[in-house]
């Protein structure tokens, strides 16, 4: 939203750890999947380096890893380990959207898969993240997340190992 507060840049935001649940909808709306995981980020020579671990509900673990960097007053360009040409973005107020493609198996075959990706920094410091999925500009699915800083090292454990940290050591 422009103009609103608090001011939202990723550089200032998601430095250090944080901890990320979220869920992916189908194009009817139906829960397709539930994720959890960490999204690790640092500053190194003008760029915002970032690793995110995902565990997904059907088990399975993805990892990527971006490298962002500032573009203007407002913008954001940069890459990830899996996605199909480059992340551009912006930020305005306590929005930040990023758009990029990435090839995903769907039904047997890949699936090149636009996203455009919002995220809104609320007052209190969470991230409420809404990502819209197109194939051919047709509306396919939804991801919803929310995104809070880590600050203790058991909600660290905890994120990694699903809740479990207590019962793994």
């Amino acid at each position: 939203m422009n103009g609103a507060t608090p001011g939202f840049r990723l550089e200032r935001r998601l430095l250090g750890v944080n901890r990320v649940s979220g869920l992916v909808h189908d194009r009817f709306g139906r829960l397709h999947l539930t994720f959890s995981g960490l999204i690790e980020a640092r500053l190194e020579e003008g760029a915002l380096p970032m690793t995110q671990e995902l565990n997904y509900s059907d088990g399975r673990i993805d990892r990527r890893y971006w490298c962002l960097r500032t573009e203007g007053a407002h913008g954001y360009r940069g890459s990830t380990s899996d996605f199909v040409g480059k992340v551009v973005g912006s930020a305005h107020g306590n929005e930040v959207n990023l758009r990029y493609k990435l090839n995903l198996p769907i039904a047997g075959g890949l699936r090149r898969i636009a996203v455009d990706e919002s995220m809104y920094l609320q007052p209190d410091g969470l991230i409420l993240d809404h990502a819209v999925l197109r194939i051919w500009g047709i509306r396919v699915g939804t991801i919803s997340a929310a995104i809070a800083p880590v600050h203790h090292a058991e909600d660290r454990l905890s994120a990694l190992f699903g809740g479990r940290a207590s019962s793994v050591f």
